[in-house]
């Protein structure tokens, strides 16, 4: 009986606990299994301050060092949530690890900010405003007291923690100085203005589905080769409770003050054309917004408490007929009308008498024969609670009724064969001319391949270029680059099956007028993405030359 009521604490609270089990078990791991790291790092104990515990840009980092760093980084973070540096403490994730690793390379460089910057930046602080948005030195004062005195900090600790954050953040700033050329500009400018015209030749799988013969024997080898994964879908049946949203706006209309009053704290979404829509212009969407809110808010409540006596006898049942049982003794003594599904598959959307309802059928299909009774579920029609009562399982499929499914797949893999020996047969056709441009579109007949025409490519008009979505049109977009002009390029796959060819006619260097009008806008982005390239660089050397061992220890258990 204490085991059954043990796992009917575990079902009902089955993410809380495993949430708090997952906190204590990181924990023990850090403790117990971390060389150099004990309860010490935690609850502030005398041992171990020497061990070195990771490598921050080059330099070993102490216990001392690193819980030294994360008191900064945890201040930093308080203060931008206007809390204790308490919340944070312990945190010893990736993130914080970061941190501290960008503040020990600032200190490297020999960077750091100024008194007068970290007061500046200290006035900036909501937490520090007054209600004319002026520094308060009394919410100073009062935040220090609160949250900073009882953990046996102070001001100076905050400002540290301050100094070192900005000092991190001209570690970027060191690049922002990054020289610029005219040359780079205009190399920058052909590549990305320069317009190219090209042909695209597609061999698409589709095309050649009706020159496909698959015999019997073929079907046959395939069926035993590949018969472990060639499954009978998977069906079930249920019984379910439905909540209709219907009933439920019924019983619980809109009085016209909570009207007023939602429409009192949300007249920004009222407004058309510039000006404030009157409440009785918009009265009835009002009512109607809120109506369904509430016909869901109720029936997800009677459809939890239904579902929630559930939990009780899956603790205490044996077998998922216990629960299919208790599932309808309480929709009878509860006067709730059952109904019955017909058998579903897993990708079914119709229930029988309710009509489209997916997540109904997804919930039935996240049970297990031990406990049958579905999640409550807020469907498109009503709140659901439902029960498995009959499933067929998956299992081999009888060679007669996955022979079709059989023939699509081997038909679909021989066309696309079929269609790669073409394009593989033109390219070569068009390789060997004397005039390709010409070649082009004569080395098309017989074939089944198509020719069209691109639209002009330029990476300033990229989005015109693959408007419309055409996956064709997309593996283009990576073939164009590579591709010498007056050349074929290689043959891509498509999506589909086939291939893709593209042929390309000219390229057109942008006018010296052209680069002139656009070459403000082309250095600013050109400059943006050389200082990100530059501080990528910085950061990835930094953190090769970094490494948290606490972490790597952690992962090796």
């Amino acid at each position: 009986m204490v085991i059954r009521r043990m796992n009917n604490v575990l079902v009902k609270h089955n993410k809380i606990l495993f949430g708090l089990f997952s906190i204590i078990i990181i924990v023990a791991f850090v403790w117990f299994f971390t060389p150099g790291v004990d309860g010490s790092m935690f609850f502030g104990g005398p041992a171990s301050d020497s061990s070195i515990v990771g490598r921050a840009a080059g330099k070993e980092l102490t216990l001392k060092e690193y819980r030294k760093a994360m008191q900064k980084q945890a201040i930093a973070l308080a203060l931008a949530y206007n809390a204790s540096p308490a919340a944070f403490m312990d945190l010893s994730n990736d993130q914080i690890f970061a941190r501290i690793v960008l503040s020990v390379a600032a200190e490297n460089y020999g960077l750091t900010a100024s008194d007068k910057e970290v007061v500046d930046f200290i006035k900036t602080l909501p937490a520090f405003k007054d209600a004319k948005n002026n520094f308060d030195n009394a919410k100073y004062s009062a935040y220090i007291a609160t949250n900073l005195t009882p953990l046996n900090l102070g001001a100076k600790d905050l400002e540290e923690a301050v100094r070192s954050m900005l000092a991190a953040d001209k570690l970027g700033k060191m690049m922002e100085n990054a020289i610029i050329t005219d040359d780079e500009i205009s190399l920058f400018q052909d590549m990305t203005m320069e317009k190219t015209s090209s042909r695209m030749i597609i061999f698409d799988a589709a095309s050649f589905k009706n020159q496909v013969k698959v015999s019997d024997k073929e079907l046959l080898d395939y069926y035993k080769a590949n018969e472990k994964t060639l499954l009978t879908e998977p069906k079930l049946k249920g019984v379910y409770i439905k909540f209709p949203y219907s009933v439920y706006a019924a019983k619980n209309p809109v009085k016209d003050a909570e009207a007023k009053k939602y429409y009192e704290a949300n007249k920004l979404d009222y407004i058309k054309d510039g000006k404030e829509q009157p409440f009785a212009k918009v009265k009835a969407a009002i009512v109607k917004k809120l109506s369904a809110e509430k016909a869901e808010a109720a029936a997800m409540e009677d459809a939890r408490k239904f579902r929630d006596k559930l939990y009780n006898v899956a603790g205490e049942s044996e077998s998922g007929n216990d629960q299919l049982a208790a599932f309808k003794k309480f929709a009878k003594e509860s006067k709730y009308t059952m109904v019955d599904t017909s058998w579903l598959k897993r990708n079914s959307v119709e229930v029988a008498k309710t009509g489209k309802e997916p997540l109904l059928v997804s919930a039935l299909f996240g049970t297990t024969e031990r406990y049958p009774v579905a999640k409550s579920v807020r469907g498109y029609s009503g709140a659901f609670v439902a029960c498995v009562t009959d499933r067929i399982a998956a299992k081999t499929a009888d060679f007669k009724d996955v022979k079709e499914q059989i023939r699509t797949i081997l038909t679909a893999r021989k066309a696309a064969n079929l269609a790669n020996e073409a394009a593989r047969a033109y390219a070569a056709k068009v390789a060997a001319s004397k005039n390709p441009a010409a070649e082009v579109s004569n080395a098309l007949k017989g074939t089944k391949g198509k020719l069209s025409k691109l639209p002009e490519f330029c990476y300033d008009t990229l989005n015109e270029f693959t408007k419309g979505n055409d996956p064709a049109r997309f593996v283009a977009l990576n073939l164009i680059p590579a591709t010498a002009t007056g050349t074929l390029s290689r043959a891509a796959d498509l999506p589909a099956g086939g291939k893709v060819i593209i042929f390309v006619d000219s390229r057109k260097q942008p006018t010296a007028a052209e680069k002139s009008k656009d070459k403000a806008g082309k250095a600013e982005l050109y400059g943006q993405m050389k200082k990100s390239a530059a501080v990528n660089s910085l950061q990835s050397w930094i953190f090769s030359n970094s490494a948290n061992l606490m972490k790597q220890q952690e992962n090796a258990r």
